[in-house]
């Protein structure tokens, strides 16, 4: 053998033995690893519900146990059996892809297979653990075939992870039963409101958002805050605005790192707002020029999530302009930090009058400071870019900041920042149920009311409504995401977010098709019309107090769980809109009707005799008056 046959025979064996303890030994047993279905297998009897001839994502997540965790990263190859008529369109998401195909079967299935690199930091937890993760995953964008025979009604994933080891490959195979539901053409389409989607996985369509683009506007949506490259032309070419997304590293600054209560700086995450309040009026604020770009480049929309930790703005330049502002004591200082050290995120419900009184005042200065750090943002962004609208999400808390316990514990009043932005995103998330229908109508109606005492009145509310949170096995049906959607835009919204899409199977992109298509019935009357609830309020019904927990970890109260109901007047017409938020018994409103109107339509409500009208469990009803000639 020869010198040089030798040294590369050599080197070959240095690089096995390099690589041998990256890649993880076989895994033995089915413990070892577990592939999910988003949302398919968080639900009971796990379906896979796909709507019938569109473009959706499969959104799979792997888990791995410790033995397999030693390694970095793990060969992964993926078989997907899918039905006859599926297109294969494009991937993406989290693993790396090295190698892609598929093939059409003698009797007409789809394989596709794929082999990835996945690192151990995009594996979503252990096998049998809730995946706690929104973006650990791999999308797969599938065409779904229009029918679909019984026998053909299942998808199956064979998983192998491939090793070094001389022991044979471990296989795991899943099976996943599959539905293919159709979506109806919408009623009509909405002009002035937003209906969408705070995404994760969607834009990762790239060359195929032409397909999901015609996916999403046959739903109804028409807005999404993120897109790019081919995923932004097919968005546009459907007319579904984009938000511009800028994400939170692009307002780091290495001259003003942010620092929290146990003085640790946090590089790559937002600046401390104190620092920037301070810069030169020559400087820009970081951010503002990833703001500008995106803006250009999306419809004029820059987009991004601001949500301060009410455990940071513990920089030497904060802390001297808040002891200053209240004309505190180094003492005083040094409580308020042991007190947030030693009690965190639960320092707001301390019965200790000395911290409670310091932990508001520091909760009042973080408002004032996060409210001037967003009017510098906003402002120089239109400096830059005068054409620029600003969509900023942030924390549901709208209340004062001396009693009101949410905000007290979200550690800022983020309707504060609303005169600085142009559409502004409460996250009003509360669970599953009626309940939390209801606590959403008060909170959207609660917002709506501080915006305009924070004059505020033109800045347009669109808050984000939770389908599920991620990995959890409890969800608001279509049901409840309708009426969290109606029920929000009659309180006072000017559109809606949904949490996160890829938590939505089929029912919930059928129920954005028909609830859009009659809210484009109504929504001059909810963007338009002047409150009239009181001339309109239904007689003897039920009464009863609901409670919920709130983070971080206080109860609320909600009034009259089991109904809401709101009118509006608008060109001499009144809409009354009436929701029955029981799960499983109709209700009956009881509306005082004067004689000189008549009802000209109704929908969603059955009418039994006078003015009583009966609307079925977990449903939504619209009744249109006008004056009698």
């Amino acid at each position: 053998m020869s010198g040089r046959c030798m040294i590369n025979l050599f080197v070959l064996v240095v690089v096995l033995m390099l690589i041998r303890p990256v890649l993880a030994e076989a895994a033995r047993t089915p413990a070892d690893w577990r592939a999910l279905l988003i949302p398919a297998s968080l639900n009971p009897g796990t379906p896979v519900r796909l709507v019938a001839g569109h473009t959706q994502p499969l959104t799979l997540m792997l888990q791995a146990g410790q033995a397999v965790r030693s390694a970095d990263f793990h060969a992964i190859y993926l078989e997907f059996d899918l039905p006859p008529g599926t297109a294969v369109r494009t991937t993406g998401g989290q693993y790396e892809l090295l190698r892609a195909e598929s093939e059409v079967t003698s009797s007409g299935r789809v394989l596709a297979r794929y082999t990835f690199m996945v690192r151990n930091n995009h594996l979503a937890g252990l096998p049998g653990e809730r995946p706690l993760s929104e973006w650990r995953s791999q999308s797969f964008f599938i065409t779904a075939p229009d029918t679909l025979d019984n026998e053909q009604a299942y998808i199956s994933l064979i998983l192998e992870h491939r090793t070094l080891s001389p022991e044979p490959n471990f296989a795991l195979q899943e099976r996943w039963p599959l539905e293919l539901l159709p979506l109806s053409p919408s009623d009509g389409s909405l002009r002035r409101t937003w209906i969408g989607l705070w995404d994760y996985s969607l834009a990762r369509a790239d060359t195929a958002g032409h397909e999901v683009g015609r996916f999403l506007a046959a739903s109804g949506v028409n807005f999404i805050q993120r897109a790019d490259g081919s995923f932004y032309d097919g968005m546009k070419a459907h007319g579904i605005l984009t938000g511009g997304y800028v994400h939170q590293s692009a307002f780091y600054s290495q001259t003003c790192p942010d620092v929290d209560v146990n003085g640790t700086a946090y590089p790559g995450d937002y600046s401390d707002p104190q620092c920037v309040i301070e810069l030169p009026s020559d400087v820009r604020a970081p951010g503002v020029a990833q703001l500008a770009d995106q803006a250009k480049q999306h419809d004029g929309w820059a987009t991004f999530d601001f949500e301060p930790n009410p455990l940071r703005g513990f920089s030497k330049k904060s802390l001297a302009a808040f002891k200053q502002t209240y004309d505190l004591s180094d003492a005083d200082i040094d409580l308020l930090r042991r007190a947030m050290q030693q009690l965190s995120r639960q320092t707001y419900v301390s019965e200790d009058p000395e911290i409670a009184r310091l932990y508001r005042l520091w909760v009042a200065f973080r408002t004032a400071q996060v409210s001037r750090y967003m009017e510098r943002i906003n402002r120089e962004l239109k400096e830059v870019y005068p054409e620029a609208k600003l969509a900023v999400t942030v924390n549901k808390a709208y209340g004062d900041c001396d009693s009101d316990l949410t905000t007290l514990g979200y550690g800022t009043k983020a309707a504060a920042l609303a005169p600085y932005c142009d559409v502004i995103m409460p996250q009003i998330y509360a669970g599953y149920g009626d309940v939390a229908v209801k606590h959403v109508i008060e909170y959207v109606q609660g917002w709506r009311d501080a915006m305009e005492k924070e004059q505020a009145a033109t800045t347009r509310l669109v808050p984000i409504l939770l389908v599920r949170y991620a990995g959890a096995t409890v969800f608001n049906s279509p049901n409840r995401v309708r009426q969290q959607i109606i029920g929000s835009l009659a309180a006072g919204a000017q559109g809606v977010l949904l949490y996160y899409p890829s938590n939505m199977d089929a029912p919930y992109w059928q129920m954005l098709s028909e609830t859009t298509g009659q809210l484009a019935k109504y929504e001059d009357f909810f963007h338009d019309g002047k409150r009239v609830d009181e001339q309109f309020a239904p007689k003897n019904m039920p009464v009863r107090v609901g409670t919920m927990t709130q983070y971080p970890g206080h109860q609320l109260t909600v009034n009259n769980p089991d109904w809401a109901y709101t009118a509006h007047e608008l060109n001499g017409q009144i809409l009354i809109t009436l929701l029955n938020l029981q799960s499983e018994e109709s209700l009956v409103f009881d509306i005082p009707i004067p004689e000189q109107m008549k009802v000209v339509h109704s929908e969603g409500v059955q009418w039994l005799e006078g003015n009583r009208w009966q609307v079925p469990a977990e449903e939504a009803g619209f009744v249109l008056l006008t004056a009698q000639p």
